[in-house]
């Protein structure tokens, strides 16, 4: 995700299972382990616009 866009996450990416938050020059990288794919999609759909979801495939 695009550092300048990380606010639109805020306490949520919690709640979704945040486990490790790496940052890089322009991006930050983020992994979740979380409880159901489907309601992790359904928030993703959020700020799709924005990031990228690097796995797993499905």
């Amino acid at each position: 995700m695009k550092k300048g866009r990380m606010s639109l996450l805020e306490d949520d990416k919690y709640y979704y299972g945040l486990m490790d938050e790496k940052e890089a020059e322009e991006h930050v990288e983020l992994s979740f382990l979380f409880f159901s794919l489907e309601k992790f999609a359904r928030w993703y759909l959020s700020f799709a616009d924005v990031a990228m979801i690097l796995s797993p495939e499905k």
